[in-house]
């Protein structure tokens, strides 16, 4: 003792935290790398075709469509193959709009400007706002909303949280990512590479 001063014996070095598998950032790992894996195997196999599985966002209104029909009748000019679907862009049949364009995107080829552009016409005056709404596009909204809502469920239980909790919410998350996501399918919002 010194001065009247305890000296103290030099602190230790702490031990380094033990990392947990529970931890949040690796559940997220585990359950990410189990959804990509199970996702190759369903793709692989073709046991369930994910293509069908996904709903459909998009949507044109018929105002948009007529609001364009002028612009793709003129990026369709002299292509002879196209003289069909400029016929149909000038009425409102969004039918008659989507069997020219298929037919235009099938002639045309896929590599080629009218192709991609007669692709491009087909998906707007298929996608009716309708759709969006219709049960089956639903049930499969439904269906994914179930789908991560168990997953969500098992990180959550697996890093100590509360289920009950964390599954009382979820519903109200999903509707509003769901109504976003329904609002970004607008083709002009996918047109200008805004959603």
């Amino acid at each position: 003792m010194a001065n009247g001063l305890a000296e103290t014996a030099p602190a230790a070095p702490s031990a380094a935290p033990a990392v947990s598998w529970r931890t949040e950032d690796w559940v997220a790992v585990y359950l990410g790398f189990l959804v990509i894996l199970a996702t190759l195997v369903l793709f692989n196999t073709k046991l369930i075709d994910l293509g069908q599985v996904a709903p459909s966002f998009r949507w044109t209104t018929d105002a948009q469509l007529a609001s364009r029909a002028a612009q793709w009748n003129a990026a369709l000019e002299g292509v002879p193959a196209a003289a069909p679907l400029r016929q149909a862009l000038l009425g409102t049949d969004r039918k008659a709009i989507e069997a020219a364009a298929a037919q235009v995107a099938k002639a045309a080829g896929r590599n080629t400007v009218a192709g991609t552009l007669a692709s491009e016409i087909r998906g707007h005056a298929a996608a009716t706002p309708s759709k969006v709404f219709a049960w089956p596009n639903l049930a499969k909204a439904l269906w994914i909303a179930l789908a991560w809502g168990v997953i969500a469920a098992v990180g959550v239980l697996l890093i100590g949280g509360k289920a009950g909790a964390f599954l009382a919410g979820f519903p109200a998350v999903f509707a509003l990512a769901w109504r976003a996501r329904r609002r970004a399918g607008n083709g002009l919002f996918i047109d200008k590479g805004v959603e």
